[in-house]
C-alpha cells in the first residue's frame, strides 16, 4: 500500500490540466487518508481547495472538502515514510519534466534521460538495458532502426 501511496502522490505532481488534476489529487488524498498519511493528505487536500477558481468544485464538494482538511490537520500524523516530500507539493506541480515510466518518480535531469527507441517513453539511465514497461516490445536505451519482434 505504501508503494501505491508513493505512486499516486507523484501523479498529482504531473503538469495536467484543472480536470485530470483534480482526478490525480482526488485519488491520491483517498490514498494516503487510507495509509493514515493524514499530513500529506492535509496538503492534497489543501491542492484541491485551490481549484475552486476552476469551476470544476460545487459549493457541496469546497464545503466537505474543507471540512475535510479540518480533520486531517487536526490529527497531524503520518504513520508510513513515503518517498516523496509532501510539503513541496506546490513546487512540484509547477514543474516542468517527465516521470520516469517505470517509476513514476520525476527524473532528476530530464535532459539526461534515456527513451525507449519504440515508444519515446523516458527513463533514469539506471534503467537502460530493461524492457519497456509502457510498450513492452524492446529494451531502454538501446538504437533501434526498425522493429522487430522477438519472441
Amino acid at each position: 500500500m505504501k508503494r501505491i501511496a508513493e505512486l499516486a502522490c507523484y501523479m498529482c505532481v504531473c503538469k495536467l490540466d484543472e480536470g485530470h488534476r483534480y482526478l490525480s489529487l482526488k485519488n491520491a488524498m483517498g490514498v494516503t487518508f487510507k495509509t493514515k498519511n493524514y499530513i500529506t493528505a492535509a496538503h492534497i487536500c489543501k491542492r484541491l481547495l485551490d481549484l475552486q477558481d476552476t469551476g470544476l468544485l460545487t459549493s457541496q464538494l469546497i464545503a466537505k472538502y474543507q471540512k475535510d482538511f479540518n480533520t486531517l490537520q487536526a490529527k497531524g500524523t503520518n504513520e508510513l515514510k513515503l518517498n516523496f516530500d509532501s510539503a513541496k507539493i506546490g513546487q512540484l506541480q509547477e514543474a516542468e519534466g517527465y516521470l520516469c515510466a517505470s517509476t513514476l518518480i520525476p527524473l532528476k535531469n530530464p535532459a539526461n534521460c534515456i527513451r525507449c527507441p519504440y515508444d519515446g517513453s523516458a527513463y533514469e539511465r539506471e534503467e537502460a538495458g530493461k524492457v519497456c514497461s509502457i510498450c513492452e516490445i524492446c529494451k531502454i536505451g538501446e538504437e533501434a532502426i526498425g522493429l522487430v519482434i522477438r519472441e
